[in-house]
């Protein structure tokens, strides 16, 4: 992420901290955002980040109506369309709670997450991946979560010393001032996660 980092401030940005940092964390139009996937903007999320929180998945193969293509084992499936002559004439319900659970549920109150440092802003673990891992579909991976937060460390120790390199202030950037707090929380709460700083610190 470091490598994408530097890259794309130098091919879009003129290797211009500033310029980087306006385009990913004001309200400024811009291209780079409209025309490319950006993994190290940060911001809130309060369901799943990927589409099972907004999308149905359907499986051709017997008309499944299934959480994701993750989650298509039998207990999970919503139901599954039926079918007559041909045509579809009806829905057979099979796990509808798991679909209210889904669609419904802000993601924060979830095992682990609620007290979580990073909630607000981790994008949450895949469904399908929980369910293999700890035979429960909303119980988080310890790995994963491991990743995303020193994921999160590595952004704040790199936007940080950017904004120091050029004088920015933090304060153009609600969303870097949350992102620092949070941090601040996780290194005070966590402290297996201090070693991390000085290796990220020695990267960037």
């Amino acid at each position: 992420m470091n490598f994408l980092i530097d890259t794309d401030k130098k091919e879009y940005f003129d290797n211009n901290n500033k310029t980087l940092l306006d385009s990913l964390y004001t309200e400024k139009v811009n291209d780079f955002l409209a025309l490319n996937y950006c993994p190290y903007q940060v911001g809130e999320f309060r369901n799943f980040s990927c589409t099972i929180g907004h999308m149905v998945c359907v499986r051709l193969g017997d008309l499944a109506l299934c959480p994701c293509h993750r989650t298509s084992y039998d207990k999970y499936l919503f139901g599954k369309f039926t079918v007559k002559n041909n045509e579809i004439v009806g829905i057979q319900a099979n796990n509808v709670q798991l679909a209210s659970a889904i669609y419904l549920t802000n993601t924060l109150i979830k095992p682990k997450c609620n007290d979580c440092p990073i909630s607000l802003m981790c994008m949450k673990g895949c469904l399908g991946c929980q369910y293999e891992n700890t035979n429960d579909i909303f119980y988080p991976v310890e790995s994963v979560c491991n990743l995303f937060k020193v994921t999160f460390l590595f952004l704040n120790l790199k936007f940080q010393k950017m904004m120091k390199e050029d004088n920015i202030t933090i304060t153009l950037y609600p969303a870097l001032m949350k992102l620092n707090t949070i941090i601040h929380k996780l290194l005070e709460s966590e402290e297996g996660f201090l070693p991390w700083v000085e290796y990220i610190q020695n990267l960037i």
